[in-house]
């Protein structure tokens, strides 16, 4: 659909005093990351809340510089007003919900949908402004309450863009989105002694006793770095702490390392050999792309 106008539309669009107004209504599409059913960390019976947190910039020289911002919760809302023969900029982030929610109160939402600093607004409009956008939406810093935020949070969180786009080109522009989260499934033997506190990304935790039935769990975090972490095989190491506590009185304390990998689930075995605790070994063993195992074997005394 093509637009001649004048006045503030023509302004917003980028348009200067002099220069041609002939602009037109772009519709952005959003392209999700194909993968294999092996890749999924879990398997989603319904479709979680979903929000789009996307940012628009007019390119000057060989910069850029801000010029529309928008909170949708339905894609089929992103259009907005462009100036022909202008180069532009979308970046966009989409979280799922999942075991977490991105906090609100119905009308203010907080991290990472703020707008310089203050609580953004669902609008599912664009708003044109060259000094404020979404700020904070790869930041990687989640709201879980109005006081409590997280680095790793149980959503879904996509970053995608798309650069040099002229609107002159076509009416829509498709924004491509990678995942930005990884899996870590633990399967833990139950010690034969007392109980074992395992501690791991700041804070998660869970615990495990002897005579419980072996603990098999399988969740999703995102990564705190939302752009760096969508490149190929982006991954690292974090630390899986362990204290076992025997029953008499004995108390082990150690840490070993988890390879965790973008868009991967890491299986960790951990096996509890003997009546009392002694130590951690780890052995890393690498499966097809969407899988990777480590065998935690946490050796006590004599069994």
């Amino acid at each position: 659909m093509f637009i001649s106008c004048t006045n503030s539309v023509a302004e917003d669009a980028g348009t200067t005093k002099g220069e041609s107004t002939t602009t037109r209504e772009v519709t952005l599409k959003l392209s999700e990351e194909q993968v294999t059913t092996s890749t999924a960390p879990i398997v989603r019976a319904v479709a979680p809340k979903s929000y789009y947190a996307i940012n628009v910039y007019l390119k000057k020289g060989d910069g850029y510089e801000k010029f529309a911002y928008g909170l949708f919760d339905s894609a089929k809302d992103t259009k907005i007003v462009l100036q022909e023969g202008k180069k532009y900029k979308f970046e966009c982030v989409k979280v799922e919900n999942y075991k977490d929610t991105v906090y609100h109160d119905g009308v203010s939402y907080l991290r990472p949908f703020r707008v310089n600093g203050k609580p953004g607004a669902l609008t599912n409009t664009f708003v044109y402004s060259k000094n404020v956008n979404n700020d904070e939406m790869t930041e990687g810093v989640f709201s879980l309450t109005d006081t409590t935020t997280t680095r790793y949070p149980r959503v879904y969180t996509n970053y995608g863009e798309l650069v040099d786009y002229d609107p002159a080109t076509a009416d829509s522009a498709t924004i491509p989105l990678r995942r930005s989260y990884f899996g870590i499934h633990f399967v833990v033997e139950p010690p034969k002694d007392g109980y074992v506190v395992f501690r791991y990304l700041e804070n998660y935790s869970f615990v495990v006793h002897a005579g419980d039935a072996t603990y098999d769990q399988n969740e999703i975090y995102t990564f705190h770095q939302i752009v760096n972490s969508t490149k190929e095989d982006y991954g690292g190491n974090i630390k899986l702490y362990s204290d076992w506590y025997s029953s008499n009185g004995t108390v082990i304390r150690d840490t070993t390392l988890i390879p965790i990998t973008r868009n991967t689930i890491t299986t960790a075995n951990v096996t509890l050999h003997g009546s009392t605790p002694a130590g951690i070994g780890v052995s890393e063993e690498d499966g097809p792309m969407g899988n990777q195992t480590v065998d935690i074997r946490i050796v006590g005394g004599k069994e």
